[in-house]
Formats: structure tokens, sequence, C-alpha cells
């Protein structure tokens, strides 16, 4: 699973959470971390994921897709919380 690390990589040993743009969406994907520069998230009192470098919120869509999406403070697809090992899990479920 993914975590977060103390420097705001959300990523797994190798693979990182990236914001790509498409068309008029901006979307994660996980790629390789040693591909580019390491893209920063901050987990909020919320318990929002936000990627720093757009501001974005991460979210669930009902379809149980991720989008990046403007932060709503009390949107429960953009809670997330971190299990006791760490790792990432929805806080809506």
């Amino acid at each position: 699973g993914f975590g977060l690390t103390p420097d705001g990589a959300l990523r797994t040993t190798i693979h990182c959470v990236v914001a790509i743009v498409h068309g008029a969406d901006v979307l994660p994907f996980v790629e390789n971390c040693f591909l580019r520069p390491v893209e920063k998230w901050n987990h909020n009192e919320q318990h929002q994921l936000i990627h720093v470098q757009s501001d974005l919120c991460l979210q669930m869509m009902a379809t149980r897709a991720l989008t990046l999406q403007s932060c709503q403070r009390d949107l429960m697809s953009q809670k997330w919380a971190f299990q006791s090992d760490g790792l990432l899990e929805p806080n809506n479920w």
C-alpha cells in the first residue's frame, strides 16, 4: 500500500503518486519514483490529502476511481486515514 513519507511523498517502495493533466481533469497516476522529482502531498487536519503543487485534494469518486478536485473540507470522499502500519485507506468506508 501507499504511505506518506516525512518529505511529503505519497509512495510505495518504488512507486509515487503524481498528478497528470488529462484534458480538463487532473488525475493521480502511479509512476516510478526515480523518473522525476518526487511530488509533494500534505495530509491536513480535515484528513484530506492535498497535492501541494496543484493545491487539489485526492478524491474517490462513486465508481471508486481516483481524481484530484478542489478541496471541500466536509466532503467525505476526500477523507483519508493512515492505518497503524502507516498505509493509506479511504476514511469514508
